[in-house]
This record gives structure tokens, sequence and C-alpha cells, in this order.
């Protein structure tokens, strides 16, 4: 029951914030503020609140574009609305049986006054029998409705716990690298394009590292995936070890890795790392189980700082500039954008 309550209480809140923006009542605009009202996710509350400070009328099609346009960049759209719709469903039929128990405590008031009258005009306990055998078996048949009742809340709140879970475990995937656990590709474009205006702002230092793992896809073939895969989750370890929570780590391509680093200026950024190339190239790689080292990696770093006025695109441009400029100096080299 408490969660149904909770469940509720956020529908409840959800058409209020529909009303206090003069948006339709659509499945659309109904799914994307309970997502804002259930508290599913701070950073989606945010935007969406951004969102609301410019929003009129707007239709069923063009809220489900905006929501995954600007919104839900991060999540799979379609899993989602596949679960807020299953989640109104269950919303709704809770509502319809709260209804129908409405409907019965009704009914049930009315015979109650029926039996009562009746009991007050018998003349005696033989004619009084009728109506409390009456009102004895429409008082069982009500608990039976009431024990129905709390039956399907209980079974309906299993079905609102699960589909939030759902929620939650899609928007885990869609942000994150299934090998590696850290971010995706996704997940790493979103909140670049957020840091930096955040940065333009704020005024305060955002740097950007580019990363690529030499000759990786040779090391990949002349020793198999699965010890391909397992250098990855390595080199994934060796990242998250050396940054701060405040810092996002992504897998952006096969053999390719980012980091976004906020109030990090330009040489903290390099510093940052020539300490993870170093790390690398200090790491003999022995898989457990096996009897013989696999050699060693070494990583190209590119590395850019963030400068007023220029967009998310321009601050990767620099370090993809940067990062190309490491590989042709020969590998295991770390190249700052700007560098004499």
């Amino acid at each position: 029951m408490t969660d149904y309550i909770v469940a509720k209480e956020a529908l409840g809140r959800a058409l209020s914030t529909m009303e206090g923006h003069g948006m339709e009542l659509t499945l659309a605009n109904l799914s994307a503020c309970y997502g804002r009202e259930s508290g599913m996710d701070d950073d989606w509350n945010t935007r969406f609140d951004q969102f609301l400070g410019g929003l009129g009328h707007v239709g069923d099609d063009q809220m489900h574009e905006a929501l995954c346009n600007l919104l839900w960049g991060l999540v799979d759209c379609d899993k989602v609305f596949r679960g807020v719709i299953g989640l109104n469903r269950a919303v709704e039929s809770v509502v319809a049986d709260l209804a129908k128990a409405e409907n019965h405590a009704d009914d049930f008031d009315q015979n109650l006054q029926q039996s009562q009258e009746a009991l007050e005009q018998a003349s005696s306990l033989d004619a009084a029998r009728p109506a409390i055998a009456a009102f004895v078996g429409q008082a069982l048949a009500m608990a039976q409705r009431q024990e129905d009742l709390a039956g399907r809340l209980r079974e309906t709140s299993e079905d609102l716990m699960i589909l939030r879970s759902r929620l939650e475990e899609a928007y885990r995937q869609s942000v994150s690298d299934e090998l590696t656990g850290l971010g995706n590709k996704r997940f790493f474009d979103a909140r670049l394009r957020e840091l930096a205006e955040e940065a333009g702002h704020s005024g305060k230092p955002l740097s950007l590292v580019l990363m690529d793992i030499d000759d990786f896809s040779d090391f990949n073939d002349q020793r198999g995936r699965d010890i391909g895969d397992w250098a990855l989750e390595l080199v994934a370890g060796i990242l998250q070890g050396v940054s701060r929570e405040t810092d996002v780590v992504a897998r952006t391509g096969g053999d390719s890795f980012g980091l976004i680093l906020q109030r990090t200026p330009l040489q903290a950024a390099a510093d940052l790392s020539e300490r993870i190339r170093e790390t690398l190239f200090s790491r003999d790689l022995v898989v457990r189980g096996k009897n013989h080292p696999q050699g060693r990696l070494t990583a190209s770093l590119g590395v850019a700082e963030y400068r007023a006025g220029e967009s998310s695109e321009q601050l990767l441009v620099a370090a993809e500039r940067a990062l190309a400029r490491a590989g042709r100096e020969g590998f295991n080299t770390v190249y700052v954008d700007g560098k004499a």
C-alpha cells in the first residue's frame, strides 16, 4: 500500500504540473510529468524544469520528440514510454478498483439503512430474522469485496515496483558500456554538452581528455577477443582509479576513452593524463590463470581546455586534434592542445 500511495501522490502532482503549465492532457505529457514528480533522477528533473520554462501548449507527438531530443537524450525513449504506459495502466486499474469499492460502499450504506428500517418495523424476533440474515449476508459480501480489493492493490503495488525497476534498468543500460561499466558515448556526448554550457556560465575551468589504446587492433588479433576484453576492463579500472567522483569517465569507442574533468585547468589535466599514461605503461598484463604475460599496453592522450564562448563541439575538436598529434608523435604520448 505504501508504494501505491507514493505513486498516487506523484500522479496527483503530475496532473497539477500539467494544469499549471497549460499542458494538454495526453499520455506523453502525463508520462513526462509523472517521471519528474516520481523523482527517479535529479538530472532529469533539472532538465525538465528548464524545458518547462518555455513550454506552452504542446501536442502529444511534439512532446514525445522533445523528450527524446532534449530531455531523454540519455535514455531509450521507446523502452521508457513502454514502461510508463504500463505504469499508467497499473494506476488506471487501481483507480477503477477504488471507484468500484466506493460504489460498493454506497450500496452497503443503502442496504444497511434498509435493514435498520426493517428491524425497527419488525414486531417479533421471527419477523426480524429475514432482515438480520440479509444484513449478515451483505456484511460478509462487503468484507469479501474489501479483501479482494486489498489483494488487487497488493498486486498492483508489486507491478508498480517492477515497472519502476524496469525503467531504472532501461536508463542504466542506455547510458552504460556493457563491457566496462563506464558511461557510453551517448552519455559522454550529452554530459560534455551540459558541462561545457555550465562552464560557459560559471567561468570555472573544464578540461577534456581523449585516449586511444595504441595498436589495440593488433593486440586483439594476436591474443584473442577474451584477452582484449579483459585488457579493456583493466584500462577502465585504471581510469576509474585516478578519477574523482565529479569526473565523467566513458568508453567512447572500441579502444577509445574520454574523461571530462570539471573545475580542472589545462595543466592539471595534462598532469593527470601523464599519470594515466605512466600507470598503463608500467602495468605488466598478466591474466589470472594464464602462465605467460600478455605484454604491455600503451596509450596516446590528447588534452584540451574549454575556452569561453566556444561550444562543446569545438572543445571536442581541440581534444581530437591533440590526440591525433599524440599519435603522430609515436604513441605512448600525451599532447596538449595549443602546445608550441
